[in-house]
């Protein structure tokens, strides 16, 4: 009797273990691509909101000649109605859903204001870092006539 020959088509264990580290790669690059591409896109979001905003504030300050003063909490974004009829629904930060940050001149009738955000995409041209009441923020747009703000150490 002879022997029969049986062959075997198999993958090596070390061919297995190269294509497990080439589609390791290929995701975590794919998975980093993404995460910047979403962080961008909340950036971008919270950059139109505070336009939005501050396009509501220019318009109440051309009929009260002064921007809203920080008693009266215009950025409170529940229920969001504090510049009716400027602004139908004040917007959230995308992602904790909290009020922007709202720094106005000091007294009833401030005559400059400035808005804080904190971008997730730290490596935004527009980003200064350690800004904003307790240098928690790191994006602001505010009026013409604003002074800029001093980063905090």
């Amino acid at each position: 009797m002879g022997r029969k020959n049986y062959r075997h088509s198999a993958f090596t264990l070390i061919e297995l273990l190269l294509v497990i580290t080439i589609l390791g790669v290929v995701v975590s690059i794919g998975a980093s691509y993404t995460t910047n591409q979403v962080y961008k896109g909340n950036d971008a979001n919270r950059k139109g909101a505070l336009n939005r905003i501050a396009v509501a504030f220019e318009e109440y300050e051309k009929d009260n000649n002064c921007y809203p003063p920080a008693s009266s909490n215009p950025l409170a974004c529940s229920p969001g109605t504090g510049l009716t009829p400027y602004l139908a629904k004040v917007p959230c930060d995308p992602v904790t859903q909290n009020p922007y940050s709202y720094e106005p001149a000091s007294g009833t009738c401030p005559a400059w204001y400035r808005i804080y955000a904190k971008l997730q995409n730290t490596t935004d041209t527009s980003a200064v870092e350690s800004i904003g009441p307790g240098g928690a923020y790191n994006y602001y747009i505010g009026s013409a006539n604003a002074p800029k703000p001093t980063p905090i150490p």
